[in-house]
C-alpha cells in the first residue's frame, strides 16, 4: 500500500510557520496584489483560496480584475495596474490570461522583487544562477517542500518531469538537476515508447500535462509485454518510486482527477501526491511565503534608507 503525500497537512503546518514569520519579522502586513483578466470560472475558484490563505495568515490580498472593455477602452488602466504594483509587496497575474491581454507588457512593469510566481525574467535567470535569491514559482516550491517534509526521497536517482511549462515544468526540472537528481523532461511531442521508458525507470515522476489517464495499467502491462527482456520493464520494479500529481482535470463524471488514476499511482509508486488535496494546497502556501519573502527584503531595505536620510540630517 502505498503512502498518501498530504498536500493539506503540509500546507496547514506552513502556514502557521509564515503566520508567526509575519508576526515576529514586518513592521506591517503584507500586501497580495493578484490579477485576473477575463472571466475564467476556474480562475475565481483559485482567486478565493488565495485571498482566504491570505486572510489566514495575515496578508492583505487586493484582487483586481481586468476586463476586455477597459482593456481596450481605458487609456488609464495601466497608469492604475502600476499604482496596485507600486502599493504591493507580491504581484501575481492569475493564469490562464485572456488571449486578448499582453502577458508580456505587464511584467515589464513588474519589478523582480515583487513577483512573486517567479515569471519574470530576472527571477527564471536567477532561479538558475542564484536559486536562494530568487521567487521561485510557487507549484515547484511547493513540490520540493512536500518531499522533503514527508521524507520520501532516499536517494538522488532517476526524476521524470513531464509538462515543459514556464510555470511548472521548467523550474522543478531545475530545482531537482540543482537537487542533484538525472532529469529527463517529457513532453506532448514526447514517443509515446520514449515516455513509457523514462516512467519505468523514474525514480520521481512530476507530471503537469493536464491530460487524464496519461499513463494507464494497461500501457504498463503492454510495455511489460513488449520490453520483457529489460530488466526494468516492469513499472513496479522501481518499489520506492514517488508520483507527483500536478495537474486537475474531470473525469467523464465530473470529478476531479489528475494526470494519472488513483489505482496507478497507488499500484506504482511508493508515494503520490492525490487529486485534489496533494500539491494545489502546497501551491498556495509557498505564494503566502513568497509574498512575506518579498515583504521582508522591502521593509529590509527601507529600514536601511530610513536609517541612511536620519544620519545625513
Amino acid at each position: 500500500m502505498s503512502k498518501i503525500l498530504d498536500g493539506k497537512a503540509c500546507a496547514a503546518d506552513a502556514k502557521e510557520h509564515i503566520k508567526k514569520w509575519i508576526e515576529r519579522d514586518l513592521q506591517k502586513p503584507p500586501i497580495l496584489a493578484i490579477f485576473t483578466v477575463g472571466d475564467d470560472d476556474a480562475s475565481k475558484v483559485y482567486v478565493r483560496n488565495k485571498i482566504k490563505a491570505a486572510e489566514e495568515v495575515g496578508i492583505i490580498a487586493k484582487h483586481y480584475t481586468i476586463t476586455k472593455e477597459q482593456y481596450w477602452q481605458d487609456e488609464f488602466l495601466w497608469d492604475r495596474i502600476q499604482d496596485a504594483i507600486d502599493e504591493a509587496d507580491g504581484v501575481i497575474l492569475q493564469k490562464p490570461v485572456a488571449w486578448w491581454f499582453n502577458e508580456e507588457a505587464f511584467l515589464n512593469y513588474l519589478p523582480y522583487w515583487k513577483d512573486v510566481d517567479g515569471l519574470t525574467t530576472m527571477n527564471v535567470g536567477r532561479l538558475r544562477t542564484q536559486p536562494k535569491d530568487a521567487l521561485i514559482p510557487c507549484t515547484p516550491a511547493g513540490i520540493m517542500e512536500l518531499l522533503y517534509e514527508n521524507d520520501c526521497i532516499q536517494n538522488r536517482g532517476n526524476a521524470l518531469v513531464i509538462g515543459r511549462s514556464e510555470l511548472v515544468g521548467r523550474p522543478i526540472a531545475e530545482m531537482l538537476t540543482a537537487d542533484d537528481w538525472t532529469v529527463t523532461i517529457a513532453h506532448s511531442k514526447t514517443p509515446r515508447d520514449v515516455l513509457l521508458d523514462a516512467f519505468a525507470r523514474a525514480d520521481l515522476v512530476v507530471s503537469a500535462t493536464g491530460k487524464r489517464n496519461l499513463i494507464t495499467e494497461e500501457d504498463a502491462e503492454q510495455y511489460f509485454k513488449d520490453n520483457r527482456h529489460y530488466p526494468v520493464a516492469d513499472f513496479a520494479f522501481k518499489r520506492d518510486r514517488v508520483i507527483v500529481d500536478v495537474s486537475i482535470n474531470r473525469d467523464e463524471n465530473g470529478k476531479l482527477c489528475g494526470d494519472f488514476s488513483e489505482e496507478f499511482k497507488d499500484k506504482y509508486s511508493a508515494y503520490y501526491t492525490p487529486v485534489p488535496g496533494g500539491v494545489g494546497p502546497m501551491t498556495v502556501a509557498m505564494l503566502m511565503f513568497n509574498t512575506y519573502f518579498a515583504a521582508r527584503e522591502r521593509d529590509y531595505y527601507e529600514r536601511k534608507e530610513q536609517k541612511k536620510k536620519e544620519l545625513t540630517k
